[in-house]
């Protein structure tokens, strides 16, 4: 059997040599914790805000939908003036009777829509 001896020196050098390494390590494992701290602090400030936002949608919820049914219906006015007009612009004019029944069908079209 062969025996391995070891100097001073070289078991000096070995412990030097792990001290340095774990010092290196320490400092990355303390790195990477306090760039989790700081992931979970803004996570956790998100989300405040987050809940914040949700409680302000849900107080103006009633006054979101009241004005997307305004809207939607002036939109529908909107395309049916415009609808009416390119009929009025396609159509060849045979008689002033057609275009006047065709105005006020159109009349009644946004009669409805205003609020």
């Amino acid at each position: 059997m062969c025996r391995y001896y070891t100097s001073p020196k070289s078991y000096m050098d070995l412990i030097s040599l792990y001290t340095s390494l774990l010092a290196e390590k320490t400092g990355e494992y303390g790195e990477a914790r306090d760039r989790l701290l700081n992931g979970l602090n803004k996570l956790q400030d998100t989300n405040a805000v987050v809940d914040s936002m949700q409680a302000q949608l849900n107080q103006l919820q009633p006054v979101l939908e009241e004005k997307a049914q305004v809207h939607s219906c002036s939109f529908s006015c909107c395309w049916r003036q415009t609808s009416l007009l390119t009929l009025l612009e396609d159509m060849p004019y045979t008689g002033c009777a057609k275009l006047v029944s065709i105005s006020l069908s159109g009349a009644d079209f946004t009669a409805g829509c205003l609020p």
